[in-house]
């Protein structure tokens, strides 16, 4: 109580004393600005889990850095860079300590204690518990100094939270000892200090932290440096012209295309030098060309031409660690080279920075392929149609959601297992297979992904979703998730798209609030569309910040709208076909695990029907329900002894 009262006396004389100039300015850093974590005397390490860093790292000492995969930067050890960041980070630590401070803070910061834009001074060492906000107070070039006399330490899941007008790159530490933050911190701001810097596993920083001397060591850290405050503004290389090759969402130059499954595509489909094969025409929103032609033969040309300009790009980044590509790594536009075969494993996060024009080209020189339900989710207005993957071999996706342009040289390219792909997809010699997916025009953007990952704390996901799925059930779509833990957590909405881009909201669902163990939910979708739906969850925390679910594609068509259940299953004797209304002339047929069939039932009607077991072995089986010669229903039946 004593603590809040003396914050509200600070916050009102702060709030009528506009008068009161103090001269807190950002100090100079310097080739420090492209850094993220830097030591001038000390290792700079990161531990298991991965660490993501989205700017440079270093150390200018023998020590150098280890620990590092792949980072969105690059790593600078004991050589002329480190050499000139360790200058100016010394040069910065000067300038913040000689600014005059206008309050002095006691070492307790925190427990909802808000802050506006001034130089503050803690004569010892302090530490941070809980939410510490940092008011602007509307203005964008609002700063903040703290100069700590002493070592600076959090508690577990303490957060900087930033407000009105506050930016990250305006915040400033210095501070006169060691810093230890805690596990699943959100820090925001530049730390200078003169002593060990320790962060523990789950924290998100926007900003920098730099030692004077003594090692920087993290684990499982999301950190990037402060955007804004004059940070150059990322567009990537100049966008390709596709030429006629734009037109198509499958296309190789020599090689066969082939389809099993039930696969929806928009654009055209072509080969230049063999067939094309097992496209339904009315899951195809553009033209197959089945054998070559002049069309197909000068959209070779245009994608070969396509090929040497992203081959000629020069190269800003290199992933050190093309095996571990993804899982939860940021990239922004840019042009990336892995130097080997690259795998990606869960979530890769493609953020534009609020540029919908950024242009990303990430390069392989080996085989890409993908873990199960690979995840390319775009962010800050990033567009599908401007990010390229050109691929020196083959490209195997298994499942998930893709984004992008993939142009494989010399190598088959194999889509399965319900790919949602928004994108096209080439190769300028090799197979194309596809099985049961799904391909968006890149034209159409999916860029309403705003999925944060980093901080700013108010942003911070209030919900980690374990699962999402849809799949249609009887005459409904049957939507699933779970989260592990929720915080703020107001309500879901169940958003349904005919184009994967256009969502209306068709349920919603109240969350949990706040929430430490695993929750499950369900809805319906009563009156689904016929043909492919793309559902998406749209989560909704108490402060009114949202943020989406990947999307999940689903095939519905009239054989769905027939209800029906069998019970028992698995049975040993008799089942029961249950159905919602009264059906005439209806026959069951039952086929083995070979297609062949081992019993049926001719000339039934009503709303139940009895399946007996006669000479069937135990195993497995399927059925087909047919009226009037169609099949109404299909389904799988085990029998036991």
């Amino acid at each position: 109580m004593k603590n809040q009262k003396k914050n509200s006396i600070l916050l009102a004389l702060l709030l009528i004393l506009p008068a009161f100039i103090f001269s807190q300015t950002p100090p100079p850093l310097g080739s420090a600005v492209d850094f993220v974590l830097f030591t001038s005397i000390g290792a700079t390490t990161s531990a298991a889990p991965l660490s993501h860093i989205t700017g440079n790292v270093g150390s200018n000492s023998a020590g150098g850095t280890s620990g590092f995969g792949n980072i969105n930067g690059t790593i600078h050890a004991n050589d002329a860079t480190s050499a000139q960041v360790a200058t100016d980070i010394g040069i910065a630590y000067t300038d913040l300590s000689n600014q005059i401070p206008a309050f002095t803070l006691g070492p307790l910061l925190g427990n909802c204690q808000v802050l506006l834009p001034n130089v503050y001074l803690i004569d010892e060492s302090a530490s941070n518990n809980g939410a510490l906000v940092l008011n602007g107070g509307g203005d964008s070039n609002a700063c903040f100094v703290f100069q700590i006399n002493g070592a600076l330490t959090t508690a577990a899941g303490a957060s900087i939270i930033l407000t009105n007008g506050t930016k990250a790159c305006n915040v400033f530490w210095r501070v006169a000892g060691s810093l230890s933050i805690a596990t699943n911190n959100c820090f925001n701001g530049t730390i200078i200090s003169d002593g060990a810097i320790d962060i523990g596993v789950g924290c998100n920083i926007e900003g920098r932290a730099l030692s004077i001397v003594g090692a920087v060591t993290v684990s499982g850290l999301i950190a990037e440096k402060p955007v804004g405050c004059g940070s150059p503004t990322l567009i990537g290389p100049p966008l390709p012209n596709l030429g006629s090759a734009g037109d198509f969402a499958l296309l190789t130059s020599n090689g066969k295309i082939t389809n099993t499954g039930t696969t929806n595509v928009d654009g055209d489909i072509g080969t230049n030098n063999d067939t094309v094969s097992g496209f339904n025409s009315f899951g195809v929103s553009g033209i197959v060309h089945p054998v070559p032609n002049t069309t197909v033969a000068l959209a070779s040309v245009d994608l070969n031409t396509l090929y040497n300009y992203l081959n000629n790009l020069p190269v800003d980044i290199v992933l050190s660690t093309p095996t571990l590509l993804g899982n939860n790594l940021t990239l922004t536009p840019h042009v990336y080279i892995m130097n080997a075969a690259a795998m990606l494993t869960g979530n890769l996060f493609l953020d534009a920075q609020g540029d919908s024009n950024a242009v990303f080209v990430i390069r392989t020189l080996g085989a890409l392929t993908t873990g199960p339900s690979p995840q390319v989710v775009l962010l800050g207005g990033a567009q599908a149609k401007n990010v390229f993957w050109q691929v020196e071999g083959a490209v195997t996706i298994s499942g998930g959601n893709f984004n992008g342009v993939i142009v494989a040289n010399n190598g088959a390219i194999i889509l399965s297992n319900g790919v949602l792909l928004n994108g096209k997809v080439f190769s300028t010699n090799g197979d194309i297979t596809t099985e049961n997916i799904n391909i968006i025009n890149a034209e159409s953007a999916i860029t309403n992904q705003n999925v944060p990952i980093h901080c700013n704390c108010l942003f911070i996901l209030p919900v980690e979703l374990l699962n999402f799925t849809a799949k249609a059930k009887g005459a409904h779509v049957l939507l699933d998730w779970a989260t592990s833990y929720e915080v703020n957590n107001d309500y879901f909405n169940i958003e349904r798209s005919n184009d994967g881009v256009n969502f209306n909201s068709i349920s919603t669902i109240y969350g949990a609030g706040n929430s430490a163990q695993n929750l499950s939910y369900s809805a319906i979708d009563d009156k689904p569309l016929n043909g492919i739906s793309y559902y998406r969850l749209r989560q909704t925390d108490y402060d009114g910040e949202t943020s989406y679910s990947n999307l999940k594609a689903i095939e519905f068509n009239t054989m769905n709208q027939f209800v029906y259940d069998i019970y028992p299953n698995p049975f040993s004797d008799a089942t029961v076909f249950y159905t919602t209304e009264s059906l005439e002339d209806v026959r069951i047929i039952v086929y083995n695990s070979y297609g062949q069939v081992v019993n049926q039932i001719n000339n039934i009607s009503g709303q139940t029907f009895t399946l007996h077991r006669e000479n069937l072995s135990s195993g497995l089986y399927f059925i087909n329900l047919l009226q009037d010669s169609k099949i109404v229903a299909t389904d799988k039946l085990v029998i036991t002894d």
